[in-house]
């Protein structure tokens, strides 16, 4: 069986991806990469709580802002179960920091992919089941939101990350 080498000489082709195409910072607000993913972690397990809690308080806002009775169920279940593997996703990121996993960390990192693929669906079915000005702050507020993260916390993670495979290469 013959093995491909990528570019910069990884035979992971997720590694090998998220070196070429994602931003890296080596300190986010004054943190170093370690601190600084401990915070995004627990910044995102906050706020995948203020989403599960949308689960007990979010009918009566959309009923209120348009949404059929039965679409609001279906965007507060939908919302929960999102939530939940948000939640599992941050978990996940503060396991891996703690104990430099990289593996963890390119796990999270795809799964965020995945994650922000399914929330965009999701946005656009309230989209869709709102009215017109709803559904243009709420795409709005999409983009904003990932444009952020993309910029931001991905590559604080992805810098944190390439620092764990420098350390292991010089190590071994």
């Amino acid at each position: 069986m013959r093995k491909y080498a990528w570019k910069n000489g990884s035979n992971n082709f997720g590694q090998a991806i998220l070196n070429k195409y994602c931003l890296t910072s080596q300190r986010c607000c004054w943190l170093p990469s370690k601190a600084a993913v401990i915070v995004i972690a627990l910044m995102g397990i906050l706020q995948s709580i203020l989403h599960i809690s949308f689960f007990f308080t979010g009918l009566d806002l959309l009923v209120h802002a348009g949404v059929h009775e039965i679409f609001s169920q279906i965007i507060i279940h939908t919302y929960a179960v999102i939530a939940i593997l948000l939640f599992s996703l941050h978990i996940l990121l503060l396991i891996a920091a703690l104990i430099y996993s990289e593996p963890l960390i390119l796990l999270y990192q795809w799964s965020m992919i995945f994650y922000s693929a399914i929330d965009f669906v999701f946005f656009l079915f309230m989209s869709f089941v709102s009215d017109l000005i709803s559904a243009l702050i709420l795409c709005s507020i999409y983009i904003i939101y990932w444009t952020l993260f993309y910029i931001f916390i991905f590559s604080v993670i992805n810098g944190f990350r390439r620092n764990i495979h420098t350390i292991v290469i010089v190590i071994t």
